[in-house]
């Protein structure tokens, strides 16, 4: 219980500056039914600058998704062809290749070999549930860092060379490149709202060249 207050006071903080990060989002992509999928929709979220777990986690759900939950392999591949552009990867100490955030977080017991992992749901709350399948880096999680107890840590897309990789790491120290959403649903905007959106656009540029 403790661990969840930490979680959610950690996300009401982040939400002060969750606007001042430039964000440049993708287009939703179904994994339909008829293709093996579950009908929901993928959106991978560039961001200029990096974004932290909790950042893109609040941005998740002010989109009306969740940060995506993987739960199989052909899910993780399905999310990993959205990503595998290097644009979305860095590279950390010249050795790693760091990709966008997905929804997975825990912490690690006081004994440090192991710990609770958990996806994250619509309302911001860790389910209280096994991983059903993952997709981790042979020998992680795994007590390689110094840590305080009960540090919480989050999951991301990971690779330990210097080219994108379908695996997943946990960390909490630095920020990724973006995001992935996953949506139950996902509606499209109506073609008269995205007319009044270019045109607002277009006479907003109109403004400020004749400043």
């Amino acid at each position: 219980m403790k661990n969840m207050m930490r979680v959610k006071s950690i996300l009401v903080v982040v939400a002060i500056i969750v606007a001042s990060t430039s964000v440049s989002n993708g287009v939703p992509v179904e994994w339909s039914v008829d293709e093996g999928g579950n009908g929901h929709f993928y959106e991978a979220v560039l961001v200029e600058g990096g974004i932290w777990w909790g950042q893109a986690a609040l941005r998740a759900y002010y989109a009306e998704g969740r940060l995506a939950t993987i739960t199989s392999a052909e899910e993780n591949e399905f999310v990993y062809n959205l990503i595998s552009d290097s644009k979305f990867w860095y590279n950390l100490h010249g050795k790693t290749n760091i990709g966008p955030w997905i929804g997975g977080g825990g912490w690690f017991t006081e004994e440090k070999s192991e710990g609770y992992w958990y996806w994250v749901n619509l309302n911001l709350e860790y389910e209280y549930e096994p991983f059903i399948y993952t997709n981790c880096i042979v020998g992680q999680p795994a007590d390689t860092i110094n840590y305080e107890f009960h540090e919480m840590f989050f999951l991301h897309y990971y690779s330990d060379n210097s080219e994108p990789a379908p695996f997943w790491n946990y960390g909490n120290r630095y920020l990724t490149n973006g995001y992935i959403v996953e949506y139950n649903r996902y509606n499209t905007p109506e073609p008269c709202t995205l007319l009044l959106l270019g045109l607002g656009g277009l006479m907003l540029r109109k403004m400020k060249k004749y400043k």
